[in-house]
């Protein structure tokens, strides 16, 4: 593929004590090294999130933090994560890693940026923290790394240095409305939420270095029924397609289906990625959206039409949704959250009383 002498800037929200920003950020920069190796400019600008805003920087080991904060189900879901990680070459050692706040980090970053060496700050800070054991909220642990990565001592070491800049990025970031990390945004794209495939990135990046060739975000897939904008989405549901769920249903390890709704002010049929369980020859659904305080918009089309199309693999039919009566909820949301931990996470960071959907076969 020839990508001429493009120029595409990338900015990138994450927090370093992110594990899915870590793992996000790996692939984005292979990403990069391929759209540069074909002769194209990338500059990758960082954007600060804080996952624990105004955390004491002493710091505390990371999976006792965990326990206290979210209990046994979060630690549980380690294992996997580490798996996750080790497929993209990386190491993550949870036994010594130090829970910590990352505004001083952050500081790093932007004086890091501000030398042309902001991407290799990014590194070392993530592989400091998941792989070394470092507290990277420690002002002696960062002046260490800075001179390793080459960022000057003076702007390393000064505790004023960067702080409102940091300060200011954070504001724009919470005003944006941006809750969770990492986040990508490409010229020319949308979006992009969550860790990215590394295909997605790339195709992201060689999609804007052709000017007016990005496909528009509205249009339909070739069944007439539209997509998520995001490009990692469109990848999965793809994915799913082509093999009657062989590449898809398993995604990232949690039972994926696909559902498709109409939509409630178009009348369009729009198809979602969730993921499910069984109850008997039920299907169950969480209305998660993350811990937004709004439902998705699946769901809002649910209730406006409960009859919707479901794909389990090659399995195709019709049901009919309905929220789960206030009897059922405790058992179906137990049931899961043992597939997917992070619902009982979710539940306590936002004021929303999450939905539990349940989905019968109208036997179309």
């Amino acid at each position: 593929m020839t990508i001429g002498n493009a120029r595409i800037q990338v900015d990138m929200v994450l927090d370093l004590i992110c594990v899915h920003s870590y793992i996000g950020y790996t692939r984005l920069a292979r990403a990069a090294e391929r759209f540069r190796a074909g002769g194209g400019e990338v500059e990758i600008r960082f954007a600060p999130f804080e996952l624990a805003p105004g955390a004491p920087t002493e710091g505390m080991p990371l999976i006792e933090a965990l326990t206290q904060t979210f209990g046994e189900k979060t630690v549980q879901q380690l294992g996997y994560l580490v798996t996750e990680a080790t497929k993209d070459g990386l190491e993550l050692h949870y036994d010594r890693a130090i829970a910590t706040g990352t505004f001083g980090a952050h500081r790093l970053v932007a004086q890091a940026a501000h030398q042309g060496r902001g991407e290799a700050m990014v590194e070392r800070l993530f592989r400091a923290h998941f792989t070394d054991g470092l507290n990277i909220g420690d002002a002696g642990t960062l002046a260490r790394l800075a001179a390793e990565v080459g960022v000057t001592a003076e702007d390393s070491g000064t505790e004023d240095s960067g702080t409102e800049e940091v300060r200011a990025a954070l504001r724009l970031v919470r005003e944006a409305g941006i809750t969770s990390v990492p986040l990508f945004r490409i010229e020319g794209a949308p979006p992009m939420l969550g860790e990215q495939p590394e295909e997605s990135l790339f195709g992201a990046l060689t999609a804007a270095s052709r000017a007016g060739s990005v496909i528009p975000s509205n249009e339909p897939d070739a069944d007439g029924i539209r997509n998520s904008p995001l490009p990692d989405v469109q990848n999965h549901v793809q994915r799913y397609l082509a093999t009657d769920g062989a590449d898809g249903h398993d995604y990232y390890g949690f039972p994926t289906l696909l559902l498709t709704t109409r939509g409630r002010r178009t009348g369009r049929q729009i198809r979602t990625p969730l993921i499910y369980g069984r109850d008997g020859d039920r299907v169950v659904l969480i209305a998660s959206n993350g811990a937004s305080p709004k439902n998705p918009n699946w769901y809002l089309n649910l209730t406006a039409d409960p009859e919707v199309h479901v794909q389990v693999r090659a399995d195709k039919f019709v049901a009919t949704g309905r929220l789960a009566t206030a009897e059922e909820r405790p058992r179906l949301w137990e049931l899961m959250a043992k597939i997917f931990p992070k619902y009982d996470e979710y539940a306590t960071e936002t004021t929303r009383d999450i939905p539990v959907v349940v989905l019968e076969s109208s036997g179309g």
